[in-house]
């Protein structure tokens, strides 16, 4: 049952009420609802932290079903004010210290169904450089944004629109550019380069997000001799490729790579080139157009493959791959059309020629014409250098053996005539 106050006790009640709520107005919960703060900051010069919290919510109002139900209307014994209850409580009922009895009126009352209405939510767009994010979010928000330029400065803009404010949150400010660390020169030689080359890839490559490899020299020597138009300033990121090539069988060469002066002097790499593995090539066979010839080489780089040509028309004669040990064999023709004289043939690696014989090749052989005479003369059997001697005796002895086996039937004969 529920106890009643005075009018005097319920007036002061609420007048109290009226100055608390006239003073910090309550939460749905009855609590004074949290300022929002929103904080917006750099993490390191590429984060941009965004940190948003205690902002208010519109709840939106829940969905109403169809409702049906009927009142009982109840009557004080004393007084006048009516009490409805939502069930038959009997004849009387006691509420609130008052007796009341049945009326026997009743009413039935229906409550419309009504759609819910979704809260708003509270929005950020935050900008960066010109590109936009947008998230929805409720009480609080948190996120980290990176920004993609380490080298120059970036400009945000941060724009917060909530929930019972009639103007958005705006925050702006720019993110000042890394600043400049340690270089970090690097450099490696390709140990597939070629027989009699070296090949050599330096590098600055990043140490840090949040710093700029500071610039680096680097000089490239070879036999002891700084190569002054390939001396390399390399910023953060930068990577080079330096090739060196030397002739064959000229000796030993070194080439070394070093960070300049300024940056310690410092040996990055080196490494000792031999000019005694560029390849030998050999071709035996018939040198004439359309002869077949044997192509070969040793003292090639293993297991790769080369083209082998004839110059210096060029004309592609083939293609082999070497084996373990750098050597290869090709067979393969002269060409129809060659002209006869001094050529070579190469071989050439992705269009670079390694190696070369040199070769001289003759014409192609006459083919003779057909010999429509019915018998050879003395002189042509002596200019074609054919030796009869041997035919003309064998000849002779098939005759003499004829002339026997003739006499002996004749002889036969006439001894069967004569009995």
């Amino acid at each position: 049952m529920k106890r009643t106050f005075s009018a005097l006790a319920v007036s002061v009640l609420a007048a109290g009420l009226a100055v608390a709520g006239a003073a910090m107005p309550a939460s749905a919960d009855g609590e004074a609802p949290a300022t929002p703060t929103a904080t917006v900051e750099a993490g390191n010069c590429l984060v941009l932290n965004v940190d948003l919290s205690d902002y208010a919510v519109d709840p939106g109002t829940p969905a109403v079903e169809k409702v049906s139900h009927t009142d009982y209307i109840y009557l004080p014994v004393h007084g006048s004010v009516p009490h409805i209850a939502h069930k038959d409580e009997g004849d009387f009922l006691i509420y609130d210290w008052t007796l009341y009895y049945k009326s026997g009126t009743q009413e039935h009352v229906t409550t419309e169904p009504k759609n819910a209405i979704p809260g708003v939510a509270n929005t950020v767009s935050v900008t960066i450089d010109g590109a936009v994010h947008t998230e929805d979010f409720g009480s609080d928000f948190t996120e980290s944004y990176q920004l993609d330029d380490k080298f120059e400065s970036n400009t945000y803009t941060v724009t917060v629109t909530a929930f019972g404010e009639t103007e958005p949150e705006v925050y702006s400010g720019t993110v000042p550019a890394c600043g400049v660390g340690a270089w970090n020169a690097a450099a490696t030689f390709d140990a597939e380069a070629k027989c009699g080359t070296a090949t050599v890839n330096v590098s600055n490559v990043a140490l840090s997000g949040d710093k700029i490899n500071g610039t680096v020299s680097v000089v490239p020597y070879v036999d002891g001799t700084a190569k002054a138009e390939d001396i390399l300033a390399l910023a953060e990121g930068a990577t080079k490729t330096l090739t060196y090539s030397f002739p064959e069988d000229s000796g030993d060469h070194k080439v070394v790579v070093r960070t300049g002066p300024a940056h310690g002097d410092t040996i990055l790499a080196q490494t000792l080139v031999s000019t005694d593995c560029i390849g030998n090539v050999k071709v035996t066979g018939n040198l004439q157009v359309g002869g077949a010839i044997t192509v070969t080489g040793d003292h090639f780089q293993p297991d790769t493959e080369y083209t082998i040509e004839l110059h210096s028309d060029p004309q592609v004669l083939g293609t082999v791959t070497t084996d373990g040990a750098g050597e290869f064999t090709l067979p393969t023709t002269i060409p129809a059309g060659t002209p006869a004289g001094d050529h070579e043939v190469a071989a050439l690696s992705d269009g670079v020629q390694i190696s070369a014989a040199q070769v001289t090749i003759a014409a192609a052989a006459a083919v003779p014409a057909a010999n429509t005479t019915p018998a050879a003369t003395k002189a042509g059997l002596a200019e074609t250098g054919f030796n009869g001697l041997p035919f003309a005796i064998g000849a002779l002895a098939l005759v003499a053996v004829g002339a026997v086996a003739v006499g002996a039937s004749r002889a036969k004969r006439a001894a069967r005539t004569r009995g």
